[in-house]
């Protein structure tokens, strides 16, 4: 996370804990968008998350896997100046057996 970033405990749902949490982590940063952006596109990868995708816009997405597990990230512009940062993880999806 962004050094400055505030967690928003009312718009977060966090399940488990350690390694295996899933959910959805709501935090509020004083960095802009481009910085936070960048803490994620550069951070994550060395925390052992594979980037899959990547969109910078107003609203920017960024999706990464780690094992079983997939987080997405979203990035906007908050109300009062800074950022909004929704990081959603959960498992995986499998293929049916056939």
């Amino acid at each position: 996370m962004p050094g400055s970033a505030k967690l928003d405990a009312e718009n977060s749902l966090i399940i488990g804990s350690g390694d295996r949490w899933f959910g959805r982590v709501v935090v509020k940063s004083d960095e802009n968008p481009v910085q936070t952006y960048n803490h994620f596109f550069k951070g994550m990868p060395s925390l052992g998350w594979k980037l899959m995708s990547a969109m910078q816009s107003k609203a920017s997405l960024l999706s990464f896997q780690r094992g079983e597990r997939i987080a997405m990230v979203q990035i906007e512009t908050s109300q009062l100046g800074g950022s909004t940062i929704s990081i959603s993880v959960s498992m995986q999806q499998r293929e049916p057996a056939k």
